[in-house]
């Protein structure tokens, strides 16, 4: 199996909450492709969301070693920490983000998965609608709001709603 076929399994089955049978067809790609940041950033993210904070955190690091002019990985850094508990942490990669110029207007889905790790929901939301005003490739490339569980903290408030309605999406079939 391809690597980009293995993340591209692997994510459709952390969409549907399947994380122990996402990270082991992740974990195939990287037996081709163990320097391929994305694949260690999708089991970074299986692991969080099944409670297996060390693996999280070990794999997330290493992406972001393996990807380090990606800023879309600070995020999920930022994130990773936010949700294991480690808010001090969290906030100052967070920090680090903010002051970059103009970093929030490009990536403002970087920002929101940032702000949900530490539980601001409210900017996290904002920074999603600035996402879809904005067109923001990573509504596509870092984790689609409609199916992402990363996004589930976001999902009662009916701004939400309105934001995957703007992007035509169909919100009946989102997870509630």
């Amino acid at each position: 199996m391809a690597p980009i076929a293995a993340a591209a399994l692997g994510y459709a089955l952390i969409t549907d909450r399947h994380y122990d049978e996402a990270i082991a067809e992740i974990r195939k790609g990287m037996e081709l492709a163990p320097n391929l940041g994305l694949l260690h950033s999708l089991v970074a993210e299986a692991s969080v969301m099944k409670g297996d904070s060390a693996s999280a955190l070990r794999e997330m690091e290493k992406a972001v070693k393996l990807d380090p002019e990606l800023f879309g990985r600070q995020g999920q850094l930022s994130y990773i920490y936010g949700k294991i508990g480690d808010r001090a942490k969290a906030l100052e990669i967070l920090g680090k983000m903010n002051s970059d110029p103009g970093a929030r207007q490009k990536h403002p889905v970087t920002f929101a998965l940032a702000e949900i790790g530490v539980g601001m929901l409210s900017e996290a939301m904002t920074d999603l609608e600035l996402a879809v005003t904005e067109h923001d490739i990573g509504l596509i490339t870092g984790g689609s709001p409609l199916v992402d569980p990363m996004f589930d903290p976001l999902r009662p408030n009916p701004r939400f709603t309105q934001a995957l309605e703007r992007m035509h999406l169909p919100v009946a079939n989102a997870p509630k």
